[in-house]
């Protein structure tokens, strides 16, 4: 008997709600959020370890909650008229299926993330020397986010699906730690980031490092202006170090794209981006390497290519020559 609210709630599942009151889309594990205007996956439904009921999260800030809070944010109304619903619709909820095992769940990071406020990411686009529109697009696709650590202000790189999340000082200079950027416990490092962004994109950027990953969304926008790429199916995704490999799972995420690799001049970049490409040609319709240095001679990086005055042309011109 489903006497108790807890086990009401339990037995409720959120993707009925969902379908029951008409929304938009396809619920799951990365979708869009129902609560305000997303024009990426940002929401996403998932299965508590604990007791095994249903839990929703909006990676833009909407909120979170179980499913009497998702009725409660979708309704308007007030919690006892929402409980007594939830006890009508509980009995109907109790054959649904799990969301995401929790084994998922476990992976992913604690790191409280914000938007940050329009100075932050004005501030962030002066220390990196990234156009504000890039940020801002960045943003958009849930990839740039902004959290606090060791009572201080920071940047993260992470997505939807928050199994992965690095941070960085919203400063100029290190953590005091010694370490540039710190992998928030609990994410998978390997995975990598932007991964959700690559269902709806015909081509994808890859490149390495949050910097550089911050730094491709600049890119997306100047060959979108010069006709190289369509601005709405071309995203980026970034591994967050050298060592990274994708896993087969991964790499089948890749099936039918076009791969774009920009990699870092050195040689861990070098060696990163030949093993990428080799771990991702059985899958994607082609991969094109360009290294930064090829773009303009002593260039490591994306982010120093793109904060450069010539590095737009340059770049330009190496895309029209390479992905034309």
């Amino acid at each position: 008997m489903l006497n108790d609210l807890s086990s009401q709630i339990v037995a409720t599942s959120i993707v009925g709600l969902w379908n029951e009151y008409g929304l938009a889309g396809k619920p799951g594990k990365s979708c869009r959020c129902p609560f305000h205007k997303d024009s990426s996956p940002s929401f996403s439904i998932y299965t508590s370890p604990k007791d095994g009921r249903d839990l929703w999260k909006c990676h833009a800030g909407c909120g979170h909650g179980d499913a009497l809070d998702f009725l409660q944010r979708l309704t308007g109304a007030d919690r006892r008229t929402c409980i007594e619903k939830i006890g009508q619709k509980a009995p109907a909820g109790l054959l649904r299926d799990l969301i995401a095992s929790p084994s998922d769940m476990n992976r992913k990071p604690d790191l409280k993330l914000d938007l940050g406020t329009p100075d932050e990411v004005k501030y962030l686009s002066d220390l990196r020397d990234i156009p504000l529109e890039a940020l801002n697009l960045a943003i958009e696709r849930n990839i740039l986010r902004f959290s606090h650590n060791e009572a201080e202000r920071a940047w993260v790189v992470t997505d939807v699906t928050g199994v992965t999340a690095q941070y960085r000082p919203l400063r100029k200079g290190i953590w005091l730690t010694g370490a540039k950027a710190k992998t928030a416990r609990g994410s998978s490092a390997n995975h990598p980031v932007g991964l959700p962004n690559t269902e709806n994109s015909d081509n994808v950027i890859l490149v390495e490092g949050g910097p550089d990953l911050l730094a491709a969304h600049a890119v997306i926008l100047w060959a979108e202006q010069s006709g190289i790429v369509d601005y709405g199916k071309t995203c980026a995704v970034g591994f967050l170090g050298a060592a990274m490999n994708p896993t087969k799972a991964d790499a089948k995420k890749f099936e039918g794209k076009d791969i774009l690799i920009l990699c870092q001049s050195d040689e861990p970049g070098i060696e990163a981006s030949n093993r990428w490409r080799d771990s991702l040609l059985p899958f994607c319709a082609s991969v094109t390497e360009i290294g930064c240095a090829d773009v303009i001679t002593g260039v490591k990086d994306l982010n120093d290519l793109v904060s450069l005055p010539e590095g737009k042309n340059a770049l330009l011109k190496k895309l029209e020559v390479s992905c034309g």
